[in-house]
């Protein structure tokens, strides 16, 4: 078997795919080689695969909304890839929690692969990982690569080539409205607002629609989920696949 042949086929298997993954996000001395390894796996099928980039203030649900659209994706057949940002072990400076809690209920299911990414050094660098990172999900053949990140501030948007932002936020965020405002609002292509069980919700979506109505260029649509029993899921998939990334 070639050696190109062998590169190809390790991006099948799963755990091969892992430590080529661990080889990409450390770019050490043999990155360049294996970015052209990478580039040729890719051929004329360049960035294929959907790329979404999941964000949104902590706590609005983020990770509960992703296995419903996992769920809903698997349903359809997609195999879906999903490279979850966490914060740093200050030990060893890898992922702190990661797949192992959020994610156990896909473990068994090989149309889903699961990648916890740690969150260390420069914002710009760990932009520069997850990209590679998707390149390298894109060769493999997966049909969506999902990136979730930690939580944004105010002026913080992650980072993934030809992808489509998703903002998660709540009626929870309160007074953050004018905070985002400022930040990933305005980056956003589509919004999702969850838990709107919560007291003024209705008037809470009406001022976020108003508030990108105030920008410039498309007005990102605004979907309203519930994260905890798959609602909206649909819709919401619908208005990424027709979002421009």
């Amino acid at each position: 078997m070639s050696e190109e042949r062998s590169f190809e086929t390790g991006l099948q298997d799963g755990a091969e795919l892992g430590r080529i993954l661990s080889s990409v996000e450390r770019d050490g001395s043999e990155s360049s080689a294996l970015r052209e390894r990478i580039a040729k796996a890719l051929g004329t099928r360049e960035r294929r695969a959907r790329r979404v980039v999941v964000t949104g203030p902590p706590g609005v649900g983020k990770s509960t909304l992703l296995r419903g659209v996992l769920a809903t994706l698997r349903a359809r057949g997609d195999r879906v890839a999903v490279l979850a940002c966490d914060p740093s072990s200050p030990k060893t400076g890898g992922a702190f929690l990661g797949d192992r809690v959020r994610w156990s209920s896909f473990a068994e299911d090989d149309g889903v692969f699961i990648r916890s990414v740690a969150q260390r050094g420069e914002f710009s660098e760990m932009c520069a990982r997850v990209d590679r990172m998707a390149d390298t999900l894109d060769a493999a053949g997966w049909d969506w690569v999902l990136l979730e990140t930690v939580g944004v501030g105010q002026n913080e948007e992650a980072g993934l080539g030809d992808a489509r932002k998703l903002l998660v936020l709540s009626p929870a965020c309160g007074d953050e409205m004018q905070m985002l405002k400022a930040g990933v609002i305005e980056a956003a292509d589509v919004c999702a607002v969850n838990r709107l069980d919560l007291p003024g919700a209705d008037r809470w979506v009406t001022m976020l629609e108003e508030t990108l109505a105030l920008g410039e260029g498309d007005v990102a649509p605004v979907v309203r989920v519930d994260a905890a029993n798959g609602g909206g899921v649909d819709e919401l998939l619908e208005a990424l696949e027709g979002a421009s990334a």
